[in-house]
């Protein structure tokens, strides 16, 4: 439930975010038919192309990152700007053993130029100063955010996040 609500709050306080899908990587579009493409229409459809991709963020879920030799999957990512948003539950530190895995995963991945943005279960349950520290903190990595509005937003309730629900 973590995720998912922080996936759908990404989504209402960044303007253009798009869900990235994993299937982009790599693939690279197949060029119009020369017979089709005249000059001025190639230079229109490349000019409002670019601008609508600039616009948009994309967000990842699970994206694969390789770091120092090891692959490592961020709970959301923006790969445009090199950000991983981790939501940290309860169970990721559970003995010394993963306590030094969590640690050597947090220096590969700064190592490799990303910023990671880590919020914590608790934070879940104080919804506002959530929004406002993501807001902080995307917009100092350079992400364009506002407060959450569009028709996905509304509040939600308590209940929802109440770590002990599973379904």
């Amino acid at each position: 439930p973590g995720e998912g609500y922080l996936l759908w709050l990404m989504h209402c306080i960044i303007p253009n975010a798009v869900r990235g899908c994993h299937i982009e990587k790599g693939l690279t579009p197949s060029p119009a038919p020369e017979w089709l493409t005249t000059p001025a229409t190639a230079s229109a459809r490349n000019l409002s192309r670019k601008t609508a991709t600039e616009q948009r963020i994309k967000i990842f879920t699970q994206y694969e990152i390789i770091a120092s030799g090891r692959q490592y999957f961020g709970d959301l990512a923006i790969p445009s700007h090199k950000i991983i948003i981790e939501f940290d539950g309860g169970e990721k530190i559970q003995n010394s053993r993963a306590r030094i895995e969590f640690l050597e995963r947090q220096r590969n991945l700064l190592n490799a130029g990303w910023s990671v943005v880590r919020i914590d279960s608790r934070q879940l349950a104080h919804p506002q100063e959530l929004i406002d520290y993501l807001i902080s903190r995307l917009s100092a990595l350079g992400i364009p955010v506002r407060h959450p509005q569009g028709s996905l937003w509304s509040t939600i309730p308590r209940e929802l996040l109440d770590l002990d629900r599973r379904y």
